[in-house]
């Protein structure tokens, strides 16, 4: 993991425009057009933080956690779709449980 950017100090407070560029602005420019584009866009689980380096997103560190993320999420979809498929009656019985 890289050094995180200055958004601020203690006796400032925050620098909302840093925090805007860095976390908002650079992840939406380095970013969003792929994640537009991905069937796993809401199963996601990249973290910032993990992605982040030298000041700024990686976007290699980036492609490869969302390949992760997705060959995960097509593994996890896989087993769901196993268990409600040989095992609906306990699935219908953990449902069914509040």
């Amino acid at each position: 993991m890289g050094i995180s950017p200055v958004i601020g100090n203690v006796f400032s407070g925050f620098d909302i425009e840093a925090i805007k560029k860095v976390y908002i602005d650079d992840y939406e420019n380095k970013s969003i057009s792929e994640c537009n584009n991905c069937w796993a866009y809401k199963l996601c689980r990249v973290c910032y933080a993990k992605i982040f380096s030298d000041k700024s997103l990686d976007t290699n560190k980036k492609r490869i956690m969302c390949e992760e993320t997705r060959y995960y999420a097509y593994k996890e979809l896989q087993q769901y779709h196993a268990l409600l498929e040989d095992e609906s009656p306990i699935i219908e019985y953990l449902s069914s449980i509040n």
